[in-house]
């Protein structure tokens, strides 16, 4: 995997959107971000795809290799889509690595636990005793916390003493029973250290992250600026605007609102191409119109009738891409907002 290319020139905003945002505060944003978000995403899902496969079957079928496996091929396309259109960012290549080593690591290690000790409690009292159901619970929580925040603000150590004081020491199942709670004791607990660790490295630079992106939208309905999330900072003609957008998951829901009233971007922070991720049948890929582009095609592991389809897609091009997708049954999962 090569994510490193020398000498890219990289292409610098028109004119026209130059002479449109000057004066905007913090309008142009990193143009990869897009692309390099894709590998912590696939983290995120692959927390959400635990949780929804234990809620029915137990942990030690998850696919844990394979997760480890689909986080390196989801960077390697990240690679692929940005090593010849943009300079290369040591910082955040790193900080993908780290990432990527340190996810590697914990699924390799549950996995290698579940499929043995794990198996071998399932097998003497099943996965229903009161230490699964709060494991579930507890990774559902985990799923919904990381869309809105860093996964080391998670209050593992909350969770550690939740488990003491929630679950009883004896019932139906004891070997089970005990072997989940010292299983989870040690998973929460380390987590809870690590955790610490990181925060006390990162201090509050999450915190201190803008909130909000800039983009040049047209066609916009006139009553857009009536959600609070939307907001008019600058008039560039009739349905014209400069608008502040929410960032992260509430952009995908902002921008898909408003996408589908027949709204359009011209730009978004200062770039004419974005990263969407789709779910949809195996035959998703067909229904891209030819203006976009495919960074990756991955089957979920647990779902294989179900691929999450990763698209380059101009900006400019996202409502009939948007509407091309949505006409196939596929759902759009997430827009990579720099």
């Amino acid at each position: 995997m090569s994510c490193y290319r020398p000498f890219v020139r990289v292409a610098e905003p028109p004119m026209e959107t130059i002479r449109a945002t000057a004066g905007v505060p913090n309008y142009a944003r990193e143009g990869s971000a897009t692309f390099l978000t894709l590998p912590a995403r696939s983290i995120v899902s692959s927390t959400e795809e635990y949780a929804a496969f234990v809620a029915r079957r137990p942990p030690s079928r998850f696919p844990w290799l394979g997760s480890i496996g689909q986080f390196w091929r989801t960077y390697a396309g990240a690679c692929r889509a940005t090593r010849k259109a943009y300079a290369f960012d040591a910082g955040t290549h790193l900080r993908i690595g780290m990432a990527g080593v340190s996810f590697s690591g914990e699924q390799a290690l549950r996995g290698a636990y579940e499929v043995t000790l794990g198996r071998l409690g399932e097998w003497l009292g099943g996965h229903r005793t009161d230490e699964d159901a709060f494991a579930r619970r507890t990774a559902e929580e985990y799923g919904r916390f990381i869309h809105a925040g860093p996964w080391y603000e998670f209050p593992f150590a909350t969770k550690l003493r939740a488990l003491w004081r929630e679950t009883p020491l004896w019932g139906p199942h004891p070997a089970r029973k005990w072997e989940r709670k010292v299983f989870l004791s040690t998973a929460y607990g380390t987590n809870a250290v690590y955790a610490r660790l990181v925060l006390a490295a990162t201090g509050s630079a999450y915190a201190a992250e803008d909130q909000e992106i800039r983009a040049w939208m047209e066609d916009v309905p006139a009553d857009a600026f009536a959600d609070a999330r939307v907001k008019n900072l600058r008039a560039l003609g009739p349905g014209a605007f400069i608008v502040g957008l929410p960032r992260h998951d509430s952009f995908t829901a902002v921008a898909l609102g408003l996408l589908r009233r027949g709204a359009s971007f011209r730009d978004i922070a200062g770039n004419n191409v974005i990263v969407l991720t789709t779910l949809g049948p195996r035959d998703t890929p067909r229904a891209l119109p030819s203006a976009a582009a495919i960074v990756f095609d991955e089957r979920l592991l647990t779902n294989p009738t179900v691929t999450r389809l990763a698209v380059r897609a101009p900006v400019q091009a996202l409502g009939p891409i948007v509407a091309a997708l949505e006409r196939h049954g596929a759902s759009i999962e997430y827009f990579y907002d720099y």
